[in-house]
């Protein structure tokens, strides 16, 4: 029966989200500045360093190969920090579930009160 309440995980998803976004853009905003070429304009710079969406606006407009440059710093900044979320978040997973079984094998938990799915 559906009362109209969110289903189970729906905060915590949500929570998780906004963390690893803002955790994500810290690290960008952090990395950018030391990463920027020395000859890009103060306003593409700024652009830049304020949000992911900043640099490909401002480096399409740029010549050629400091376009190019910018496109690719950004790219790799954003994959780094990417794949490094992802670790972050396989790993609090693992941590997880082993806590789980840790549990129910200590009988602290209804056995499969945790588990969804086969």
């Amino acid at each position: 029966m559906d009362r109209g309440l969110p289903r189970r995980g729906t905060l915590g998803r949500s929570l998780g989200v906004a963390v690893l976004g803002s955790v994500g853009t810290a690290a960008y905003r952090s990395s950018i500045e030391s990463s920027l070429p020395d000859n890009l304009p103060a306003d593409a710079a700024a652009a830049a360093s304020d949000s992911i969406d900043g640099a490909p606006t401002y480096a399409d407009e740029l010549p050629g190969a400091l376009g190019q440059q910018l496109w690719r710093i950004v790219s790799s900044l954003v994959t780094n920090h990417a794949a490094r979320q992802h670790e972050l978040v396989t790993r609090r997973v693992e941590v997880g579930r082993v806590a789980i079984r840790y549990a129910e094998a200590h009988r602290w938990l209804p056995e499969a009160s945790l588990r969804r799915g086969p």
